[in-house]
C-alpha cells in the first residue's frame, strides 16, 4: 500500500486575496504545523501509512414494509425502484485505532441501533465505540424502522405492518454490522 503524501503549495502574493506579504510569514508556519499533525509521526519518527477501507451493502428489504416519509400513504411498498445502501469507511492511522462510519440510507438511525452494532463490533474486533458514528441520508423513500417518526402516519400502525418494520429494523443491524 502507498504512502499517503502531503504537498503545501503556496500561492504568489499577487494572487492572494489580499496583497499584504507582510501576512505570508504568518501563514506559512500554520499551514507546516497542519501538514506535521497530519503526517502522522510514529514515536520512532517514521511516518505511519494509514490503512483505508470501503464497503457497500446492500440494503434493500425483500419483503413489503412501510416506507419513511409517506406519512399519507398507509399501505406497505409493492416493490424496488432503486437499491438502497449501508456504505462503511474505516480508516486506521496506526496510533489511536480504526474509525469506523456508516452511512445508511434511510430517514434516520435509532441510537439503540447504534449502540448494538457499536457493542457487537467491540466484541468482534476491539473497535472503541467512540470511533464508531452512523449517519443517514435523510431519505424518505427508505423502509420505516422501530423508533424512527413512530408517529409519521398520525394514527397507530397494524400489527402485522409493525412486524415486519421490527423485522427490517433488526435485518439492517445486522447489515450496518456487516458492512
Amino acid at each position: 500500500m502507498g504512502g499517503c503524501q502531503i504537498i503545501l503549495a503556496w500561492p504568489s502574493a499577487g494572487r492572494y486575496p489580499y496583497s499584504a506579504p507582510a501576512r505570508m510569514p504568518i501563514m506559512k508556519p500554520l499551514f507546516f504545523i497542519a501538514a506535521l499533525s497530519i503526517a502522522s509521526l510514529s514515536p520512532a519518527g517514521v511516518r505511519a501509512e494509514p490503512r483505508v477501507g470501503a464497503a457497500a451493502v446492500d440494503v434493500t428489504p425483500g419483503f413489503p414494509v412501510r416506507l419513511s416519509g409517506f406519512g399519507f400513504r398507509r399501505a406497505e411498498s409493492e416493490g424496488v425502484t432503486q437499491k438502497i445502501w449501508a456504505k462503511a469507511l474505516a480508516i486506521d492511522d496506526g496510533q489511536d485505532g480504526p474509525a469506523v462510519l456508516v452511512t445508511v440510507d434511510n430517514l434516520g438511525v435509532p441510537w439503540p441501533m447504534v449502540q448494538t452494532v457499536a457493542k457487537r463490533l467491540h466484541a468482534k474486533t476491539g473497535l472503541a465505540s467512540e470511533r464508531f458514528a452512523v449517519t443517514a441520508t435523510h431519505t424518505h423513500t427508505a423502509p420505516m424502522l422501530s423508533d424512527v417518526a413512530p408517529t409519521l402516519f398520525g394514527q397507530p400502525i397494524p400489527a402485522a405492518h409493525q412486524q415486519r418494520i421490527d423485522r427490517y429494523t433488526e435485518q439492517l443491524t445486522g447489515w450496518i454490522e456487516q458492512a
